[in-house]
């Protein structure tokens, strides 16, 4: 879950919970504000969820934040940090694994050794990848969707609709794909609960699009941004990237950032190099921008390292 500025550029994932805006009375107060910045400043790409990846201007991932153990203590680093060698495009999480997209079109997922749930990738070749809790899906060379690892006790619910594809935005909730004439189509969703309405997107043309919790965003062709789900509104009309979590955040077209949860006002976001922002994605308990001319700036939970950027 993330901001993308294109499938054919900066590929930035979907987001889940994010904690900003640190407050008296924010529900999600209980995480360490902290901020940090990279020592490198090569940076292209940028993908957080329970952990984060980013890829370098070589084509190289390197990941972090993965010492990470659940409420009851099992300890869930499963490999996802452990990138695979070789040149990549675009990188995407999901909760205990990492793929990636490599620069010949084909996929290598990392992760998950320690529970054995999902295999392999698909063969073939793909042009954009998107990932969530509950699958992984790609928009193949056909502009075809495909979908694996699928999480979900219902499989059929893994299954992408028909048609040819341009973007694709998987969510815990519910995941949404982009079709080449600027529609969006919507699937995974349960038909008897809050997440229905997720699959009911506008009916207008958008040109980015992302999914979080139980929401979901698209930036129009005329730079406004609207959201469906259970938090549905419009935002503003300068944007040309947008990110999706518990709460949502984009880039305008002047490079700052602007987030916010409806019926709320705009959540807080750090200044200064937030201002020059190529690519931004954010995810639980922290986000992470990428600012020019390539450093990567975090903030957030920092309990794990994973706002802690190398």
């Amino acid at each position: 879950m993330g901001a993308k500025r294109s499938w054919l550029g900066i590929i930035v994932v979907t987001v889940a919970i994010v904690a900003v805006g640190w407050t008296d009375g924010d529900p999600i107060a209980d995480y360490k504000v902290h901020t940090g910045t990279s020592s490198s400043q090569d940076w292209v790409s940028i993908s957080v969820d329970f952990h984060s990846c980013g890829l370098h201007s070589d084509g190289t991932v390197e990941c972090w934040g993965c010492d990470r153990k659940t409420m009851t203590g099992v300890d869930v680093d499963c490999g996802q940090c452990d990138a695979n060698v070789g040149e990549f495009k675009s990188v995407a999480l999901g909760m205990i694994y990492t793929c990636g997209l490599k620069k010949d079109g084909t996929l290598e997922c990392w992760g998950d050794e320690k529970m054995g749930l999902f295999g392999s990738p698909p063969k073939g070749t793909f042009v954009a990848i998107d990932g969530g809790p509950t699958m992984m899906c790609g928009i193949e060379t056909d502009a075809s969707l495909a979908c694996w690892f699928c999480a979900r006790s219902d499989k059929s619910r893994c299954v992408p609709p028909e048609g040819r594809f341009v973007d694709v935005a998987v969510g815990s909730d519910g995941s949404c794909a982009l079709d080449e004439e600027g529609n969006v189509h919507c699937w995974s969703c349960k038909d008897d609960s809050e997440e229905s309405s997720l699959c009911s997107p506008p009916a207008k043309k958008f040109k980015d699009i992302d999914c979080g919790i139980l929401q979901c965003c698209g930036v129009r062709e005329d730079a406004g941004i609207e959201c469906w789900g259970h938090h549905a509104g419009v935002i503003g009309n300068e944007f040309e990237a947008v990110s999706v979590g518990v709460f949502s955040c984009g880039i305008r077209t002047n490079g700052s950032i602007r987030c916010w949860m409806f019926p709320m006002d705009d959540v807080w976001v750090p200044n200064g190099d937030y201002q020059r922002v190529t690519a931004l994605s954010v995810g639980y308990g922290y986000a992470c921008a990428i600012s020019e001319p390539g450093t990567v700036h975090c903030w957030g939970d920092s309990e794990i390292g994973r706002s802690t950027p190398p």
